[in-house]
């Protein structure tokens, strides 16, 4: 949203980010999701760190951006499960099968 509003770039953007949490509340993700930029987050659907924040008394506080991707693949640890090079980085390599059995400690 900083670049949109501020910067000078004037080249189509496209964002993809991994393992991204809730980044704002609504008004924020609706008014980036209007903006016009193509954004994709990958998602490993057993890493914890998406989900965070959680929700309050079941309110909608932090809302994602974007449309997500995912993929399923389990490392048996929090920190496996997040890991950028060991499953995000494996999976991203290899779309068809993205669990990496050497990649679990």
């Amino acid at each position: 949203p900083d670049v949109l509003h501020n910067g000078k770039w004037k080249a189509p953007m496209k964002s993809y980010t991994l393992a991204s949490p809730r980044v704002g509340d609504p008004d924020f993700t609706n008014a980036y999701n209007q903006s016009g930029v193509p954004t994709y987050r990958i998602v490993n659907t057993t890493d914890i760190v998406p989900n965070v924040p959680p929700s309050l008394l079941d309110k909608n506080d932090f809302a994602h951006v974007g449309s997500q991707i995912s993929f399923t693949a389990q490392y048996h640890s929090v920190t496996h499960n997040h890991s950028c090079p060991n499953s995000y980085g494996y999976a991203l390599d290899h779309p068809e099968a993205p669990f990496n059995s050497a990649n679990v400690a």
